[in-house]
């Protein structure tokens, strides 16, 4: 017979695609962990998993398996909601993505807040390098509930999005360039220059290469990093220039320069349509809502430090 924390094992190990982050999530001995699934695959009588080496991937068992068994983990969470709710107490699980460099003060005020008003919910949050395009994936194929991000361009229509204020973005020139006795650069003056960038899935990537595109200017890419830190260090150092979130280089405030037309970057919450646990992830949404609405120097404040991940 399948059990249910066979299928949150099973679950957590497709979400990670290692067994070993998936041990440090759930928490479990990594040993008991690789037993359940076993355990499952013996009484599915089916390899759920295709194992060489040290890396994993699901069989065409396991994929179907995946989304069965979300549907069937989301139906007891929902159950458990509904009792809760009746009896007056909000519990279940709430998965947080949050991008790499987004551990700033207010959040932290927020996931404390969170704990004090539902103190029956459990909190994991998932810190991702890759960017907010990682993170919208997630939350899309069900593996996150919510995640703060920035997307620029048009929200996506299959998650809930709760708008958080934007901030502006700067430049950081090596010590010996042209531009670095300018107050203020203009976009249009960074044509043809070499760049300290972001992957791809990062908003700030996708922010710059738009007003790029739009005014029809070209920039040479030398290396890209996951990291606002190591973009300003290596900008100068003279390897490029670097766009950065200013609150993500406080040290380095001094080297800043604001840009003409200024480049503003949206952040954003989004949500699942259909969460693990509705009520929880419901109660979260609602309270950083609160914390934002109605604008405020507390929400400039927030913004100006979310980086753009």
């Amino acid at each position: 017979m399948l059990e249910v924390r066979q299928l949150r094992h099973f679950v957590a190990v497709a979400d990670e695609m290692s067994f070993t982050r998936a041990a440090r999530k759930v928490p479990i001995a990594q040993s008991a962990l690789s037993a359940s699934v076993r355990s499952l695959e013996r009484t599915l009588h089916t390899e759920l998993f295709k194992r060489t080496g040290h890396s994993i991937a699901l069989t065409e068992s396991g994929q179907v398996l995946l989304i069965e068994a979300r549907k069937v983990l989301r139906a007891l969470d929902e159950a458990q909601d509904a009792v809760a709710d009746v009896e007056g107490g909000v519990r279940g699980t709430v998965r947080l993505g949050i991008l790499q460099a987004l551990a700033f003060s207010p959040l932290n005020e927020i996931l404390i807040a969170y704990r004090a008003r539902r103190p029956q919910v459990q909190m994991e949050v998932r810190v991702e390098p890759r960017g907010s395009t990682e993170l919208l994936r997630a939350v899309q194929q069900g593996r996150l509930d919510i995640a703060f991000v920035a997307l620029p361009g048009q929200d996506p229509t299959d998650v809930d999005v709760l708008s958080l204020g934007s901030h502006d973005l700067a430049l950081v020139v090596p010590h010996d360039h042209d531009l670095g006795g300018e107050t203020t650069i203009g976009i249009d003056d960074l044509a043809g220059e070499a760049f300290v960038d972001y992957p791809e899935g990062w908003g700030i990537r996708r922010r710059v290469d738009q007003v790029f595109a739009e005014r029809h200017l070209e920039r040479e890419i030398i290396v890209e990093v996951a990291d606002p830190q190591t973009a300003c260090a290596l900008a100068r150092s003279g390897l490029g220039i670097a766009f950065v979130s200013p609150s993500t280089v406080e040290s380095s405030r001094e080297v800043l320069h604001p840009t003409e037309p200024v480049i503003d970057l949206e952040v954003t919450l989004i949500s699942a349509k259909n969460p693990a646990s509705r009520s929880a992830t419901q109660a979260f949404v609602a309270l950083v809502a609160e914390q934002f609405s109605p604008p405020s120097a507390r929400l400039d404040s927030v913004a100006r430090r979310a980086v753009a991940g």
